[in-house]
């Protein structure tokens, strides 16, 4: 056996061992549903790769966005950055976000 092939097998070996140890039990009335999210976020993937390489061929529009970036940027440091009142206002906008998205604590 060459050694390219034996390498090749001892890796494929690893791969099902490291497989067996997550101790994935999938069933067959699972797998449709994991296909189509599986396929469909390959698709969405791919689709917003070429929305993104046909946005970066148009010569001015990506120095554009990073003059929209800078700019937001800018006005960010200077709107909750700089003093400290609006850096509460900050932390507890944040807070509330938190709060909001993962619930309360307290419950």
């Amino acid at each position: 056996m060459p050694k390219e092939e034996a390498a090749y097998l001892t890796e494929q070996m690893m791969s099902f061992d490291f497989m067996d140890g997550l101790n994935l039990k999938f069933d067959s009335e699972d797998a449709y549903s994991y296909l189509v999210y599986g396929s469909g976020a390959l698709i969405t993937l791919w689709l917003a790769s070429a929305v993104v390489g046909a946005i970066d061929s148009i010569p001015v529009f990506p120095k554009v966005l990073e003059l929209v970036g800078l700019g937001y940027t800018i006005w960010f440091s200077s709107r909750y950055l700089i003093f400290k009142k609006n850096r509460e206002e900050l932390f507890t906008k944040i807070v509330e976000l938190k709060k909001e998205v993962l619930g309360s604590t307290d419950e």
